[in-house]
């Protein structure tokens, strides 16, 4: 049966996963909702348009489609190791963590799995285990510079500096094009007593010539509003407006911003969501999840919030 002209189901699946993993969703959707117009109960289908929800930020969607897709194909580990991941970005980490089990215990071997795992029981401060997870993974894929960058996580909250540098180095030279890696090192550089200001500036320099610099061409002109006497909108972008050492200093400064001089716009790319984060959302004019968002998604939403 075709779905578009001259394409079968299976071609046009096939042509729908192209297009996602070149990175065109819009097109992929497209294709996989026409999928499902004629055939309801194709269990792929259904999960890659929860997969492709997910990279969109639609993350409640994207558990709904991935749960339907589990119950057409319930021995499907990658579906189980998908919903862990999205799970865990909504902050229901022990959810998280029971679907990427089932993943491994569907396909032991599943590298994506154990990571996923991992992260679910970093987020839960059960770090002992976390390290068994990320250990795993590495085991199955040596060469899987999520699961050293992960790693290093565990291994720098729990004081093991050596070990974490080791782990963000082994991640920089699998993936150097990845900038959390190399910012993961100079954060932890910080706590090492063996790494001065210096050699942590030199850190600092390489990171900025290696990411930075190559995105001035990107710049666009400045098109906010001029008017001198208008609120001044202020965007405050972090990975941590929850219950973290960031989020506890910051929330103080944006409950009390004033509201007749600005307005205060919060960018979060936390995984977590907690009493803290909920009083952010209340405190500020406009909260953003961009936790799945790419980057030049996220400068596009600050661009059009006139920051």
């Amino acid at each position: 049966m075709a779905i578009i002209p001259n394409l079968t189901i299976q071609q046009g699946f096939e042509l729908a996963v192209q297009h996602h993993q070149a990175g065109r969703l819009a097109q992929a959707e497209i294709l996989y909702r026409q999928i499902l117009a004629v055939e309801p109960r194709h269990a792929d289908a259904l999960h890659l348009l929860g997969v492709s929800a997910h990279q969109l930020g639609k993350h409640d969607a994207a558990v709904d489609l991935i749960r339907k897709a589990i119950a057409l194909a319930p021995d499907n580990a990658a579906c189980h190791s998908n919903l862990s991941e999205v799970l865990r970005v909504l902050g229901r980490c022990e959810d998280a963590a029971d679907a990427a089990s089932r993943a491994i215990l569907l396909q032991p071997d599943y590298a994506e799995a154990h990571n996923n795992l991992g992260n679910a029981l970093y987020l839960l401060h059960r770090c002992d285990e976390a390290d068994t997870a990320f250990r795993r993974a590495l085991e199955l894929r040596p060469n899987f510079p999520e699961a050293h960058n992960n790693l290093g996580n565990v291994l720098r909250d729990t004081g093991r500096l050596d070990e974490a540098i080791g782990s963000y180095r082994q991640a920089m030279a699998v993936e150097p094009e990845h900038p959390a890696n190399h910012s993961n090192l100079i954060y932890t550089l910080h706590f090492h007593p063996g790494h001065d200001a210096p050699v942590i500036l030199d850190e600092e320099r390489q990171w900025n010539r290696h990411f930075a610099e190559p995105l001035r061409k990107f710049h666009r002109p400045h098109a906010n509003n001029r008017d001198p006497g208008r609120k001044l909108r202020l965007g405050y972008v972090s990975a941590d407006l929850c219950d973290h050492v960031v989020g506890r200093n910051v929330l103080p400064i944006v409950e009390r911003h004033e509201r007749e001089q600005f307005e205060v716009f919060c960018y979060s790319g936390s995984a977590r969501r907690d009493a803290l984060s909920q009083r952010f959302q209340q405190a500020a004019t406009g909260w953003r999840d961009i936790a799945a968002a790419s980057d030049e998604n996220i400068a596009q939403i600050i661009r059009e919030d006139h920051i």
